[in-house]
């Protein structure tokens, strides 16, 4: 098994839950005018700072994920984000040493893979062979390594948040790792590929499905950090009703006390 795998993951149990908490203030509208305190620490708000400045043609912590992980955009997202906090990482060491993934096994005629909601499907670094991972798993990644260099950051997710309390983060200059489609376009199936989960259900995946760093806003569009393309910045509305379709999935790093108003 590549990667963090399931035994490691029970045996973490504990000290993850510990690192990975829900949004800072939630996904409350309000959340752009909640104080910032200026307590150090490297604190401002609760919410870590950025060591870099998030900005449109900022290269110093853009990431592609090729030609290393053609399949590995979540994690090439994560370590930017990474970066941006201050605690740069290497996108393969996370996915190899840090990620949890799971190989495909066919059994009898029948594939079986993990679910993308507990470990990657894959491997990340098979051009035909890797698929995808939702936030469990990058904020596994994410939280392991954010504690191994003793940063007062943790993974929070937040999944759900309303556009204002997105756009809220982005002002503050706090990325967020996103799901979206690749060219932001309907949401698609892989008819022609399935797997069966470990609770006997079977499993279609998309195959369409894209991760980015959402950087900020510009030009009245959002500036994107894709490990595909590097730099965008991508109309409001064409970017949203990707990330609505599908399901709003967002973490970042934070921490300080904020997640837990």
């Amino acid at each position: 098994m590549k990667g963090w795998n399931t035994a490691g993951r029970a045996a973490a149990g504990i000290l993850a839950a510990v690192v990975i908490s829900s949004c800072p203030g939630g996904i409350e509208e309000n959340y752009p005018l909640l104080p910032v305190s200026g307590g150090g620490n490297g604190w401002d708000g609760g919410v870590c700072l950025m060591a870099e400045k998030v900005k449109a043609g900022d290269d110093g912590w853009l990431m592609l994920q090729k030609p290393e992980l053609p399949n590995g955009c979540e994690v090439t997202s994560l370590a930017m984000a990474l970066s941006a906090a201050g605690y740069p990482a290497d996108k393969t060491a996370l996915f190899t040493g840090y990620m949890p993934s799971e190989p495909f096994a066919v059994l009898d005629g029948v594939r079986y893979g993990p679910d993308p909601e507990t470990a990657y499907a894959g491997d990340a670094a098979s051009a035909r062979g890797g698929w995808y991972c939702f936030e469990g798993p990058v904020m596994e990644a994410g939280s392991r390594w954010l504690l191994e260099q003793g940063a007062g950051c943790h993974m929070a997710r937040c999944t759900g948040l309303s556009q204002a309390a997105l756009e809220g983060f982005l002002r503050r200059g706090i990325p967020l790792v996103v799901w979206v489609t690749r060219g932001y376009a309907p949401p698609e199936y892989a008819d022609y590929f399935y797997w069966t989960l470990p609770d006997g259900s079977r499993y279609t995946p998309y195959n369409n499905l894209h991760c980015v760093l959402l950087a900020g806003e510009e030009g009245g569009g959002y500036r994107v950090a894709d490990p595909l393309k590097g730099w965008q910045t991508v109309d409001k509305a064409t970017f949203w009703e990707s990330f609505d379709s599908m399901g709003r999935r967002a973490v970042m790093v934070a921490g300080g006390g904020l997640d837990r108003a």
